[in-house]
């Protein structure tokens, strides 16, 4: 565990109100939860909710929060075998915070309940990575690279090794290369309908929920890890190569779009985690800091110093949540403060927490959070729906705001490879 700064610890005005925003958030998730379990109603994604009760536990001296923690967990653990295999509300996901919260409180994971389940998620992940031809997305958020996070936390287990090289070997084989370049296509199949209709031969994602960028990130963690160095590194400099080849500075300082079609049209991005400069400088510049490509860190230095100009008034953030919200924003910075020092970037956090906190309706949603509900609107005008969840909802919320009054490194971000992880027992080449 690094050094960790609360940047809202010099306001004491700001801290508390931080602090009483995620206490509100968390009551409103345990009433919820206690509703939908009384109710029948499906309780696959509570472990969200045990993620954040678990860092609640380290943060306050207050609350039977690890208690909380466990009745969250058990609640989606009942309803696993009906899950998605994804990371983000998925039995990668649920294994992913079962595995975390054991070790962030040297809980003995080898304790029957536990132990059961994380070795069913292992073999029920392993049989489908196992199979000889990926069908299925590489991405993040659905995708291989999500089960690869998974199974990052879950090392240095056998199981997890064996897994991650086939994710590897996979990735490898759904590669487009090009010279010395690569990248992945999203095929049109993948795509929603809409999509489909526009780009019937698929498209080269961009994001980091989505796209290339997470693959980047995901390959570099596992190189440091030793896991498949020589092919992990080969794989995530060839895509930093493709990646810096369709770098274009736009008029408005941005460079990356949502997405390249195969004609080389790429429509703009939001400033936002999932997509956009933000979250590629916010990734992609721990791949950077390792000095092995000149060229993209000159890029991302000066995809920095855009992001650090723009405000509210420029950019379209139309609720706080962390995929796409004004936490999102503010974490990212958070982070690249943590890790450089550039007190610009610490600015920037704070500006973006403000603004978060400003967006709330208390006595609405899900402790005065709400959040921008997809392709809905009324009158013209966005439909903000309470929305509990970790990626898009008031969960993501609470947990940035705890990082930011607290000393206690938020390595709950591992899963939106905005920080890695590290292993000093394990062997750093194969």
């Amino acid at each position: 565990m690094g050094f960790w700064r609360a940047i809202l610890a010099d306001n004491a005005e700001e801290s508390e109100c931080a602090w009483n925003v995620v206490h509100e958030i968390c009551e409103d998730l345990i009433d919820l939860g206690n509703k939908r379990f009384q109710n029948g109603e499906n309780q696959s994604k509570a472990y969200e909710s045990a993620l954040l009760y678990g860092y609640m536990a380290r943060c306050s001296a207050s609350g039977n929060w690890l208690e909380k923690a466990e009745e969250a967990l058990n609640r989606s653990i009942t309803v696993a075998r009906n899950m998605h295999p994804g990371l983000f509300g998925g039995i990668s996901g649920l294994g992913w915070t079962i595995d975390h919260i054991s070790k962030i409180w040297n809980c003995d994971d080898t304790q029957p309940a536990s132990d059961d389940i994380s070795h069913e998620i292992d073999g029920k992940l392993l049989k489908g990575v196992g199979t000889k031809e990926w069908r299925g997305p590489y991405d993040l958020i659905h995708g291989l690279v999500g089960m690869g996070v998974y199974f990052i936390e879950r090392l240095p287990r056998s199981a997890a090794e064996k897994a991650l090289v086939q994710i590897v070997d996979h990735l490898e084989r759904l590669c487009e290369v090009d010279g010395r370049s690569c990248t992945w296509r999203t095929r049109s199949e993948q795509l929603m309908g809409w999509q489909r209709v526009h780009h019937a031969n698929g498209y080269y994602n961009l994001g980091v929920a989505h796209g290339v960028p997470g693959v980047i990130q995901f390959l570099d963690n596992l190189a440091a890890l030793g896991i498949e160095y020589r092919r992990c590194r080969q794989l995530a400099e060839g895509a930093t190569r493709w990646l810096l080849e369709h770098a274009r500075k736009r008029a408005d300082g941005t460079w990356f779009g949502t997405w390249i079609t195969p004609l080389g049209e790429m429509p703009p991005a939001r400033f936002a985690w999932c997509y956009g400069d933000l979250g590629i400088v916010g990734t992609l510049s721990q791949f950077a800091d390792r000095g092995e490509n000149p060229a993209f860190e000159e890029c991302l230095d000066d995809i920095l110093d855009q992001c650090l100009k723009r405000d509210a008034g420029q950019v379209n953030i139309e609720d706080s949540p962390f995929c796409h919200g004004a936490i999102g924003a503010a974490h990212i910075f958070n982070r690249i403060y943590q890790r450089t020092g550039d007190s610009r970037c610490r600015e920037r956090a704070l500006h973006w927490i403000e603004i978060a906190l400003r967006m709330r309706q208390p006595g609405n949603g899900i402790g005065g959070v709400l959040a921008v509900q997809p392709n809905l609107s009324v009158g013209g005008e966005s439909l903000h729906v309470a929305n509990p969840s970790l990626l898009d909802g008031a969960i993501g919320v609470a947990l940035v705001l705890l990082a930011a009054v607290s000393p206690t490194e938020p390595e709950w971000d591992r899963m939106f490879l905005m920080s890695s992880k590290t292993l000093s027992n394990h062997p750093k080449q194969n």
